[in-house]
């Protein structure tokens, strides 16, 4: 598994990764940990180990849940609504493609 340092630089293209997990001396904070393997992703182009299970999850761990994206996974484009039901899966291929303003 890898520490936070770690996950932070393989995710910078991508912006900053989230830290995944708190202590859980506090039962407040166990809502916050990822609990699970990681798992290697394609995400444009890059293979990139992440430990989410669904795109929802992996757009939250790349730090651009609050970004306008679309998200390919497989060749097929994910209505932002199903982000949370869709599963990712170990070798997957996922494409992220943000707008951009000027001209």
């Amino acid at each position: 598994m890898m520490c936070a340092a770690q996950r932070r630089s393989c995710c910078k293209k991508s912006g900053p990764a989230q830290t995944l997990k708190t202590s859980s001396a506090n039962p407040e904070n166990r809502r916050h940990e990822k609990v699970g393997l990681m798992m290697d992703l394609t995400i444009n182009g890059t293979v990139r180990q992440v430990s989410a299970d669904t795109v929802l999850g992996v757009v939250a761990e790349l730090g651009l849940q609050d970004k306008l994206i679309v998200v390919e996974l497989e060749g097929r484009i994910i209505e932002k609504e199903q982000w949370d039901r869709e599963s990712v899966r170990q070798g997957m291929k996922m494409e992220i493609v943000h707008f951009v303003g000027g001209g």
